[in-house]
């Protein structure tokens, strides 16, 4: 089901994104920027807070949600170009929290910038490639098809979407706990 020619096309765009959200900064106004660096400022210091049920359910739930909609968007076939868009977003999610590191911390942004990223959000970007790649595989062939007429088997086909959502919810627990405790752990010891 991995298709490798959908996995490069989500991986440049990834990267797209990333270079966006730093292009994105750099050309922010200064008032806004400063707000920016409050921001970042405070998510530091929420760092030595404690971990709760509720972060780590805030967490889980902005982890998963993507892999949601991915999933819904690949089987409405019609809407499998969001996956793509989806990619590019995480991309540029992630290159702007990096520029707004390096932006408020100068030389120790760029080690706290590797430290938000390493493991957690690695694993999460791999992840959720090879999950696009997946459904998007799975999305051109129900269109295809649709478009011959051809039958699916309605209940293999649900099968291997529970199973694709079950995996996608094991994997998003891991990463919470890969960003709550490994990414927290690094960052503090950082700070």
């Amino acid at each position: 089901l991995i298709n490798k020619k959908i996995i490069k096309v989500l991986s440049i765009l990834l990267v797209l994104g990333i270079i966006s959200g730093i292009v994105f900064l750099l050309i922010t106004s200064s008032l806004d920027k400063m707000i920016i660096k409050n921001e970042i400022t405070a998510y530091i210091e929420n760092i030595n807070s404690k971990i709760t049920i509720s972060t780590i359910w805030t967490s889980f739930k902005y982890n998963i949600i993507y892999f949601i909609i991915i999933t819904i968007s690949g089987i409405l076939y019609l809407f499998s170009p969001l996956i793509i868009f989806i990619n590019y977003y995480k991309g540029m999610q992630i290159g702007f929290l990096l520029a707004s590191l390096v932006y408020t911390y100068k030389s120790k942004g760029i080690v706290l910038s590797l430290a938000s990223i390493i493991p957690h959000t690695i694993c999460f970007v791999i992840g959720m490639i090879i999950y696009s790649s997946i459904i998007m595989n799975i999305s051109y062939k129900l269109m295809k098809a649709t478009y011959k007429e051809e039958s699916i088997n309605l209940k293999i086909f649900l099968k291997k979407i529970m199973l694709l959502l079950l995996i996608s919810i094991i994997f998003s627990l891991i990463t919470t706990v890969l960003e709550l405790l490994v990414n927290t752990y690094i960052m503090k010891l950082i700070i």
